[in-house]
Parts: structure tokens; sequence; C-alpha cells
């Protein structure tokens, strides 16, 4: 269980990271145009 519960964490943080950066971009895309 300790280690399922881990492997979510790293998951829903890397989800975050993915999430932020296409996030910049598409507000850098917004302030291009």
């Amino acid at each position: 269980v300790l280690r399922s519960e881990a492997i979510l964490k790293r998951v829903a943080q890397a989800v975050d990271e993915v999430g932020f950066v296409l996030a910049n971009r598409s507000a850098g895309r917004i302030a291009a145009e």
C-alpha cells in the first residue's frame, strides 16, 4: 500500500508538472497572438 501511494504521488507530481508546462505554453501562445 505504501509503495502504491508513493507511486501515485510521483505520478500526480509529474502530471502537475506537465500541466504547468502546457499552461505556460498556451499562455505564451495567447500572449503572442
